[in-house]
């Protein structure tokens, strides 16, 4: 008896089961039962629910056949669909590339929770209360800044995470600081 027939038999008898107790069991190693129930899945032998193995319910061959036939049915329509909408793009005279105008993104204030100038980044607290990290890159030219300062900046997500770019200082007490 082969390892897949071995499955199907123990989860008959004793219904769900996670592949650690199958590979106990039946006195078999993990990677290859991991292999048996990928292949016992994909032929729609066993379903895998929260990490448990149970044999899969079958349906009906009337509701299989319903259901090729809208699968197909959706097809056709949406094939004709996207033959209709490329009859309806009107052909342009010009086929320069249209440039959207750049949309002025708003700023977020915060306060800087700390700055590592010799490491070149920092955390800004903004006052929607999420924080955003901040290189020394993002920092407008001419400003430094340091914990506590109260800044405005934009947001862009980085890769890891959301992050302050043209960050200035907006504390009426302080000056543009020269780096």
């Amino acid at each position: 008896m082969d390892v897949q027939e071995k499955i199907l038999t123990h989860l008959s008898a004793y219904g769900k089961e996670n592949k650690y107790r199958l590979a106990r069991a039946l006195k078999i190693d993990v990677s290859e039962v991991t292999e048996a129930l990928d292949v016992l899945e994909k032929e729609g032998k066993i379903e895998m629910k929260e990490g448990k193995a149970f044999l899969a319910k079958k349906k009906p061959v009337v509701e299989v056949k319903q259901e090729i036939e809208k699968s197909n049915h959706e097809e056709a329509e949406e094939e004709q669909l996207q033959t209709e909408v490329l009859e309806e793009i009107p052909l342009e005279e010009s086929f320069e590339p249209k440039i959207e105008e750049e949309v002025e993104q708003e700023r977020i204030k915060g306060t800087v929770k700390f700055y590592k100038p010799n490491k070149g980044f920092g955390f800004i607290r903004g006052d929607d209360g999420k924080e955003y990290r901040v290189h020394e890159s993002g920092l407008k030219e001419g400003f430094i800044i340091k914990a506590d300062d109260r800044v405005s900046f934009k947001v862009f997500q980085g890769h890891k995470g959301p992050e302050a770019d043209g960050v200035e200082t907006v504390n009426q007490n302080v000056a543009l600081r020269q780096k």
